[in-house]
């Protein structure tokens, strides 16, 4: 749409779902909507749009001009979901990484990310071990920390965005204002500063 600010990324709330967006370069933009549903409910890529339509159609500018403007059949639909964290991705030669290890909602963008971490300080590790076996080991015991931080902040912060009682997601948006820029600084540089 043309009134989308360039250089932006917003998320915003409502009761049960949410609706976001980044610039991904080349005048497009990534975008994504949640809705609280039961899980496999799966829509044809029309119902897809049309429902995307019903749920944010009269929300604030651009999401509305968004959605119009999106070919109906880029519009993918996937349940979210993340397992508690949990250890075991090493055994013998094998090794499990990225979401294979440690799967994490959405919320925080941060699943390639993590991936990324993993081949950063795996390489490191083997550059100093040459035991595949020994160095997976110290490779799960590095990581396991991070991921689990990284996966249970991103599904508290999902809970949060898709509350539905009137109470808590009025307490949620009064808490979003006035909650400190300094707190919200320290929590994004733990997730986004994070030095592989």
């Amino acid at each position: 749409p043309d009134n989308f600010r360039r250089g932006f990324t917003s998320e915003t709330s409502g009761a049960g779902r949410r609706f976001g967006w980044v610039p991904i370069g080349d005048n497009k933009i990534y975008w994504f909507a949640t809705n609280n549903q039961p899980a496999d409910e799966q829509l044809a890529p029309a119902q897809r749009k049309q429902k995307v339509i019903e749920l944010f159609g009269d929300w604030h500018s651009p999401l509305p001009e968004t959605i119009a403007a999106t070919d109906e059949n880029a519009i993918l639909q996937n349940d979210c979901s993340d397992r508690e964290p949990e250890t075991g991705w090493a055994n013998g030669r094998v090794l499990l990484l990225g979401d294979a290890a440690h799967p994490t909602t959405p919320n925080m963008g941060q699943g390639g990310c993590m991936a990324l971490e993993d081949a950063v300080i795996l390489a490191r590790i083997l550059r100093n071990q040459p035991n595949f076996s020994d160095a997976f080991r110290l490779f799960e015991r590095e990581r396991f920390a991070r991921t689990k931080y990284v996966i249970e902040r991103s599904r508290k912060f999902g809970e949060v965005g898709q509350w539905q009682n009137s109470f808590a997601v009025g307490l949620r948006n009064f808490l979003m204002r006035v909650y400190p820029l300094a707190l919200v600084q320290k929590e994004q540089h733990k997730i986004h500063g994070f030095e592989a």
